[in-house]
């Protein structure tokens, strides 16, 4: 498998470019995988394996092994990243590590570990992965915010009334209120010698 840097796009080892579909799956199987880690790190710290440090350490190793590799997929390989990629998803990290640290100082103070809120951690990995990939399109890349649920927060409902606008316009998915819940996307406008897909 290849990168085709003009097209934005992978190809396999016949040259044909990969379906879409290929790559989402990717995605979702290293949010799948990275949610199973996180899990057993804080199941493991419940049953007194681990320490509250060396749960939060290894915790964050998780994230960042998970945030970084999918701003590569998204990028077509960590070689192609540059330096303002690497700073989103410092960006990006930064951000997470300071929730976690929240989330440590409530278990200290003796809050249960609630699991859902561990699975959020995970599922901010697609946002990393969508927001490197919006990063990687073409300067005049056109675009319309789709809502995949009824529920979708007042922010995510204003960007899809926008309709169609410069993806580079568009704030990345996951920073309206409802964060890493958030399951919106972008959808590429057709233009000439492109064809339409999701983000």
């Amino acid at each position: 498998m290849t990168w085709d840097s003009r097209a934005h796009r992978y190809r396999d080892e016949r040259g044909r470019f990969l379906k879409r579909e290929a790559v989402t799956e990717a995605r979702n199987r290293l949010i799948d995988d990275t949610q199973r880690r996180l899990r057993d790190l804080s199941q493991r710290y419940v049953d007194g394996k681990l320490t509250l440090v060396e749960w939060q350490l290894e915790f964050r190793d998780a994230l960042r092994a998970a945030h970084t590799l999918a701003a590569g997929v998204a990028r077509g390989g960590k070689a192609n990243m540059t330096p303002a990629d690497w700073g989103k998803v410092g960006a990006r990290l930064k951000s997470e590590y300071a929730a976690l640290q929240r989330f440590a100082l409530q278990l200290e103070a003796g809050r249960a570990m609630h699991l859902g809120r561990v699975d959020l951690y995970a599922r901010a990995v697609r946002h990393t992965f969508l927001e490197a990939e919006r990063l990687g399109l073409p300067q005049f890349q056109l675009a319309r915010w789709v809502r995949t649920r009824r529920e979708s927060c007042e922010g995510c409902r204003s960007q899809a009334a926008r309709g169609t606008a410069l993806a580079a316009a568009f704030p990345p998915i996951g920073s309206q209120q409802c964060r890493s819940n958030c399951g919106c996307y972008l959808l590429y406008v057709k233009q000439p010698g492109r064809r339409a897909g999701r983000l």
